[in-house]
């Protein structure tokens, strides 16, 4: 149960605290990606990291076949698309995709 009037962030699961040594420079590049957030983008890591692979392409073909079906393309068009996209999961890296949208 909340208290009421509590004050804080709402709770995002169970906090365990954990101690990370790191060189310099890995802790340097942690801050500039982290813009002020370490616990956020630690959590970020940790989620990418466990849902990467299989999951993360059926969800972007997933999203392929609700934007197709928003922007009115037919079934035939959206399967072309799937094809399509599915050849480029092999062709490029995920790193390699994203400056094609950056």
């Amino acid at each position: 149960m909340k208290n009421v009037g509590s004050k804080g962030r709402p709770s995002g699961g169970v906090t365990k605290k954990v101690s990370l040594t790191l060189p310099e420079d890995l802790w340097k590049h942690v801050d500039e990606e982290a813009n002020g957030n370490r616990s956020q983008y630690l959590r970020n890591l940790i989620n990418r990291d466990m849902w990467s692979g299989e999951w993360s392409n059926h969800a972007c073909l997933g999203y392929a076949i609700l934007g197709g079906k928003r922007a009115g393309l037919t079934e035939e068009q959206i399967n072309k698309l799937l094809l399509a996209i599915k050849s480029e999961f092999d062709e490029k890296t995920v790193d390699e995709a994203k400056k094609f949208y950056l």
